[in-house]
């Protein structure tokens, strides 16, 4: 269940929604727009082309002969402010009025702080639209821009301190489908808990749109009677998108303990309250004010839990052994328990085989983790013909640096082996969709390392993807700029010339769909993959119906 709400009458909530601000303010909405995706502008007429930035609010003329041609929907960074940018040319958006190519949404949390000290949060909806002209300074030779409008819809609001947890939601009436947003408001109701705004399955989950939510006004906790709840160090303010935040904050308003978990490193339990929605009430006692009567345990048996790793799992465990029964015993008892059946039978069984005592074995490993890392490293040392006579090599002081160093010798046996078995596909698979045009390229990975960089810059999943494209069970592909091509932009999965998935940082993130932003250049791409990919002697894409197009 999520926080409840305490109970306060009428008149006091009445009392209380009226600190809550309507909308956003103008600092607010300036701070939102960088959520949004950023323009430039540009209109060009004859030699002349004047340009607008919306993310440095720049305006400019430049001769267009100067540069190299501009595209459509091209990624670019802008000249005046750096700032990565995609291409819109003026002449290509419509004249309608409108620009329904351009909205954009997202959901959005705000922090605010009361008059009182506490902490007010605003959660709905945000979109970004364009209407041309009617804003100072942005009018130039008789040119009408697309100027961005901001709009809040709020459906959520939240009223947080220590002791007082309250949220009220408002319902929508008339459905405005041109927009798709809800409009006609009701009055706020009171809500019997305060949980996620967007609920979804999972609080922890990252899929695009899932209710997950940007956060604006981190700056304000600090004004706040919440200052402490240590969730700026449990969530990184530096993200894209969050779930769990206003979980977070609420169970903090009636559970003050949190700031210690945190800081303690007990987020397991922290990580259970936001998945699960279970304060463990059972399990530890929220009314303690020091750790291990927190976790219902002696001074000695909280030192020995937090040493054998802090697992929820092994509190009963703990707590089951005498505090008179010797320390070395308890631990070895502890040291046994954490260990998996799996895990342990064979740390027995290779024990036995080099002749260590289990004590001696338990006492060295400690927890299931390292038991894991200990078998691991014997089979792998065991390819690589280490002397597992010495018995600084069979139980190693720096037992974690010793297997990663194993692990990466065996590593590159195995990805020397696998690029020599790749080179043949490499070469085909650069025939076939090495490409490039206005601005952008598609290029073929290297190598299986290359594949798994891709997923940690752009934070997602393609470094699992690495040994099925290596052994050519389906084909991964990189979308870069030509002004940047070491810098991931969008990861493509193909078959054939049909694109099974094509995903930007943090699998798009509610942002838009790389299939609609590079829409041109991925038709053109194809378009050139189904006919053939025919190239010209110099080994440059030939379109249909074209002699060449230019490629690096």
């Amino acid at each position: 269940m999520p926080e409840k709400c305490t109970r306060l009458s009428l008149i006091a909530q009445v009392a209380l929604l009226a600190q809550f601000e309507e909308g956003l303010s103008q600092d607010e909405e300036e701070q939102a727009r960088g959520f949004f995706d950023q323009y430039l502008f540009y209109h060009t007429r004859g030699s002349r082309r004047t340009c607008l930035c919306t993310s440095c609010c720049n305006l400019w003329e430049e001769q267009a002969t100067r540069r190299i041609r501009w595209k459509h929907n091209e990624p670019v960074r802008c000249p005046q402010c750096n700032a990565i940018v995609t291409l819109k040319a003026l002449g290509r958006l419509g004249r309608n009025g409108s620009y329904p190519s351009l909205h954009e949404e997202h959901n959005l949390v705000v922090f605010r702080a009361g008059t009182d000290g506490a902490l007010l949060i605003s959660a709905g909806r945000i979109a970004a639209d364009y209407e041309p002209g009617g804003f100072d300074g942005w009018n130039y030779d008789e040119i009408l821009w697309p100027v961005p409008t901001m709009a809040f819809y709020e459906r959520r609001r939240y009223y947080l301190s220590p002791g007082t947890v309250l949220s009220w939601k408002r319902r929508f009436g008339t459905y405005k489908s041109i927009f798709g947003m809800y409009l006609d408001e009701s009055p706020w109701e009171s809500c019997a808990s305060a949980g996620e705004p967007n609920p979804t399955d999972s609080v922890m989950s990252r899929k695009p749109d899932d209710g997950s939510y940007r956060v604006l006004g981190w700056e304000a906790l600090d004004d706040t009677r919440l200052r402490y709840s240590a969730v700026e160090q449990y969530f990184s303010p530096d993200k894209y998108f969050f779930r769990g935040v206003v979980s977070y904050l609420a169970r903090y308003a009636m559970r003050p303990q949190m700031e210690m978990l945190v800081k303690l490193g007990h987020t397991e339990l922290i990580d259970r309250m936001l998945e699960q929605d279970n304060v463990s009430g059972r399990l530890v006692n929220w009314r303690a004010k020091s750790p291990h009567a927190f976790f219902r345990l002696s001074k000695s048996g909280y030192r020995l839990w937090v040493d054998t790793g802090g697992s929820l799992d092994l509190l009963p465990v703990v707590r089951a052994l005498p505090d008179r029964m010797p320390e070395q015993q308890r631990r070895r008892l502890v040291y046994a328990k954490s260990f998996g059946n799996q895990t342990l039978r064979r740390v027995m069984e290779l024990g036995k085989a080099h002749g260590i005592g289990v004590d001696r074995l338990l006492d060295y490993l400690k927890s299931d983790r390292r038991g894991l890392m200990w078998v691991d490293y014997l089979e792998m040392g065991g390819k690589l013909g280490l002397d597992f006579g010495r018995q600084d090599v069979l139980l190693p002081k720096d037992l974690e640096a010793r297997h990663d160093n194993a692990l990466a010798q065996i590593k590159l046996e195995r990805d020397k082996e696998a690029q020599e078995a790749y080179a043949p596909r490499k070469r085909q698979l650069k025939r076939k969709y090495a490409f490039e045009a206005e601005g952008l390229l598609i290029r073929v990975p290297a190598s299986a390392e290359e594949i798994r960089q891709e997923g940690k810059a752009l934070v997602h999943c393609v470094g699992g993807y690495a040994p099925r494209h290596m052994e050519g069970r389906t084909t991964i592909l990189f979308l870069r700029t030509v002004e940047d091509p070491d810098t991931p932009l969008c990861t493509i999965e193909i078959n054939g010339s049909t694109i099974v998935q094509i995903h930007g940082y943090c699998n798009d993130c509610g942002a838009r769909d790389p299939r609609d932003k590079y829409k041109a250049f991925l038709d053109l791409w194809l378009a050139w993959v189904e006919a053939g990919s025919r190239r010209d002697k110099q080994g440059r894409p030939v379109l249909p119906g074209k002699q060449e197009v230019k490629t690096a």
